[in-house]
């Protein structure tokens, strides 16, 4: 009886290191994430100071080209020719020249959009799903296999993880805000997606005015765990059979 017991409780315990491993796991995982976000958000900002300067100095380019084709030399500028031909001749001349002085300098003007725009904001969170992406479907297996609860009276983040899990057999990169669950005894209830537990940094990145009545889904997968992270350390969130993310105020 007390050999059965004992295995019992091993078996117990080690459910529960199992449990508090899992745990651990995601949140080392969504911490590599934004770590290496903010890396790619720092070596931005360092290729954008070098194209700042070289941006300066195509411009410098340019207007020193400018000034050669009409003949511009610091003296008190001259009156350009009165006759439309040669008028046109000139203005020509100038125009190729500094179409030729720009067109070298062109990579400098075709940015990608989203790390502009990160740069911008000094915002990293855009730049996390390229490096999501490969663990996506191992940390979504993870939150289905936990059982979470929250520790508050707000459970809009763990609502926002069961939205996740609803769309995540989805590939389309915008959703619908609205979704339907249906129950197992076929009951079906229609749901709206919802981020209003994060930032309003965050809150700007899955959605658009452009978009009204959709979600970019992958920025709403990432923001979503970044926040259940925060609260599984926090306590905010607990997993029901682990020791080290139990509910303290139970």
């Amino acid at each position: 009886m007390k050999r059965t017991a004992l295995l019992v409780s091993l078996l117990h315990m080690a459910k529960v290191r199992a449990r508090d491993e899992l745990v651990t796991m995601l949140c080392k995982r969504m911490a590599r994430i934004v770590k290496k976000g903010k890396e790619d958000l720092e070596k931005i900002r360092e290729r954008h100071r070098a194209e700042m300067e070289r941006l300066i100095a195509a411009l410098g380019e340019v207007l020193e080209t400018a000034k050669d084709a009409v003949g511009f030399d610091g003296e008190p500028v001259t009156p350009l020719p009165t006759s439309k031909s040669k008028l046109s001749r000139v203005h020509r001349q100038c125009g190729q020249a500094v179409l030729e002085k720009l067109e070298k300098s062109a990579g400098l003007l075709s940015e990608d959009h989203q790390l502009v725009s990160a740069r911008h904001g000094d915002n990293y969170m855009p730049l996390l799903w390229r490096h999501f992406k490969s663990h996506r479907k191992v940390l979504f297996d993870l939150t289905e296999g936990l059982e979470m609860v929250s520790t508050s009276a707000d459970g809009t983040v763990l609502q926002a993880v069961e939205s996740c899990q609803a769309m995540r057999r989805r590939s389309a990169k915008w959703v619908p805000l609205t979704y339907t669950v249906t129950a197992e005894d076929g009951t079906k209830t229609e749901k709206t997606v919802s981020a209003e537990f994060a930032s309003q940094m965050w809150q700007r990145i899955p959605f658009s005015k452009d978009q009204p009545e959709r979600i970019n889904r992958r920025n709403f997968e990432v923001c979503t765990l970044s926040y259940l992270v925060q609260e599984l350390r926090t306590g905010d969130v607990a997993v029901i059979g682990s020791q080290s993310y139990a509910n303290l105020h139970s």
